[in-house]
């Protein structure tokens, strides 16, 4: 049988989906990628899967363009005779929900979070929850990464109870992100240290309250270190202009470290991982650095609140409020290093309890 795993970047294939792709070949089925051209292509290719391209873009809300893109997709899965489509990220659930019917295909659908169509509410909003509402009757099955997410479309009646569970997010690998105490040891205060944000430059990821939050606590530990990880030029209304980056550089409160291909090796010298999002699923950031022994700042917000403990994997602090974000950080300064490494294992603890990969795929 011909499964297809679809989403609208190959990166997000590749770096969150591979496993599971695997896991499925390893019972038996032809598992097919489809996503847009980018460099992860080649990498998927490499691990022995066919790949389609197909044209989207994820902020068009331009009729004609989505029709065509629409219509491909049909030709696509009726061409490679797809039984069955494992989708991801906003339209790529609609579609695959879409063509359900006509191509007599089962569509298992993952809502990995709402985006900014939910973070910032418009009358595209309402479109969309009506698109969400008539797509996914004909989906299978809906899989939530937050039990927020899941109670806002069963409260809008955009899905039906019986047809949706809930997912640890797209899960970790314990193998791949695990703890090295010998790289990134805390050092012997608060004084040096490091904090890292990994996420796409989107203002919706917090970042902007990030560096606010980043100048308040310079004023009184000035060789605490803020990093950034994570590609600009995202396509959405939510990017952050390079030429503003550049100034944070300039000024001295923020290092760039652009995107990697390594993210497990800028966690380990790394000493807390910081997420002031306003809105998530699960983020995968926050899964790797608490598998990598990390502890954790984040919001109190839909999908980040419930990868962490607060006080005892990290701290919460309040969303859109860089004042609390730059509390927490200095209330994570001023803990021993035994005390933050004790919180990182707990958090290492809690993913190896609850979002182990492997609890996703056996799920799927």
């Amino acid at each position: 049988m011909n499964i297809a795993v679809f989403a609208n970047t190959s990166w997000y294939i590749y770096n969150f989906r591979l496993n599971t792709m695997k896991a499925l070949r390893d019972q038996g089925y032809n598992v097919i990628a489809i996503g847009p051209a980018d460099p992860y292509v080649e990498k998927i290719k490499a691990e022995g899967f066919q790949h389609i391209e197909i044209t989207m873009k994820g902020s068009s809300v331009n009729p004609l363009f989505e029709l065509k893109t629409l219509f491909n997709l049909y030709q696509c899965f009726r061409k490679n005779q797809i039984k069955l489509t494992l989708s991801f990220t906003p339209k790529a659930n609609i579609y695959a929900s879409l063509l359900a019917a006509p191509l007599r295909m089962y569509t298992l659908s993952n809502v990995s979070g709402l985006g900014r169509l939910f973070i910032h509410p418009s009358f595209t909003t309402k479109i969309a929850k009506q698109l969400y509402r008539f797509a996914f009757m004909f989906s299978e099955h809906i899989f939530f990464q937050n039990n927020d997410d899941r109670q806002l479309f069963l409260t809008h009646g955009i899905v039906k109870e019986h047809k949706t569970s809930l997912l640890p997010g797209s899960g970790v690998d314990l193998k791949k992100f695990h703890p090295d105490h010998s790289i990134g040891n805390p050092p012997p205060d608060g004084k040096n240290l490091e904090f890292l944000l990994v996420a796409r430059m989107l203002w919706d990821k917090g970042i902007g309250e990030y560096i606010k939050a980043a100048r308040i606590v310079r004023d009184k530990y000035p060789n605490v270190k803020f990093k950034l990880l994570g590609d600009t030029g995202a396509d959405n209304p939510s990017s952050i202009p390079k030429s503003e980056l550049d100034k944070w550089v300039s000024e001295g409160v923020v290092t760039y470290l652009g995107k990697t291909n390594n993210v497990h090796e800028h966690l380990l010298n790394a000493d807390c991982t910081v997420l002031p999002s306003y809105r998530e699923g699960t983020p995968k950031s926050l899964l790797e650095a608490a598998a990598s022994g990390k502890p954790l700042i984040t919001t109190d917000v839909p999908g980040c609140r419930n990868v962490i403990e607060d006080e005892t994997t990290g701290f919460l602090c309040n969303d859109k409020d860089p004042k609390d974000l730059a509390e927490k950080m200095i209330k994570m300064i001023k803990l021993s290093p035994e005390k933050r490494l004790k919180m990182g294992m707990q958090g290492r603890r809690k993913m190896e309890s609850q979002f182990d990969e492997k609890l996703v795929i056996n799920k799927y």
